[in-house]
């Protein structure tokens, strides 16, 4: 899976919310529904709600209309509180997959968690796994979004692999009002 790490700030997050919208993204959570639909959110205070309402939200799926060629696969489970839906990861779309930064209150810190974009390499499309290929315009639009992120962070050194930071985030830890989730090498 192509994956960009990312650790913003609360106004950075927003920032890129707001961006999705204006490449004319199509945003809908990752949620257990009650329906068999998906809720297709229209504009970045949706998101925020979803975020600060729900102790853990599944990643975003981001569609452009002129590159979601297949519906979003919905699955039922029945629950102890009722039947509840879901979508089946790596069906239909294609689509963006966004995990967004958490911001956890702790006794005098905030603490930042990592986020990401990405894609995976193909998608199922029916019932026997026919594999579709990410179309180049959305791999376009992923590398447009990872230009964005980098153009308002800098680059961390993780145990594994590399995170971006904002650039306020960054300000945030170095003066101790916020503190990272995972240990990294930061920046100057």
């Amino acid at each position: 899976m192509a994956e960009f790490d990312f650790i913003l700030s609360e106004e950075e997050q927003l920032t890129l919310i707001d961006f999705f919208f204006k490449t004319g993204a199509r945003i809908v959570p990752d949620l257990m529904y009650i329906v068999p639909q998906v809720d297709v959110l229209n504009n970045t205070e949706e998101i925020v709600e979803i975020i600060n309402n729900l102790k853990s939200c599944g990643p975003f799926c981001l569609t452009w209309d002129n590159y979601q060629t297949y519906p979003y696969a919905i699955s039922r489970v029945d629950r102890e509180e009722g039947t509840r839906y879901y979508l089946e990861q790596r069906y239909g779309g294609p689509y963006l997959k966004f995990f967004e930064c958490r911001f956890l209150q702790r006794a005098d810190k905030i603490r930042l968690t990592t986020g990401f974009i990405g894609h995976y390499p193909s998608y199922y499309i029916d019932d026997q796994f026919t594999e579709v290929s990410v179309p180049p315009e959305l791999k376009e639009r992923y590398k447009e979004i990872t230009k964005f992120i980098r153009k308002m962070t800098k680059p961390a050194k993780g145990s594994t692999r590399k995170y971006w930071i904002g650039k306020e985030a960054l300000k945030a830890v170095k003066s101790g009002t916020h503190e990272l989730s995972i240990a990294l090498k930061l920046p100057e």
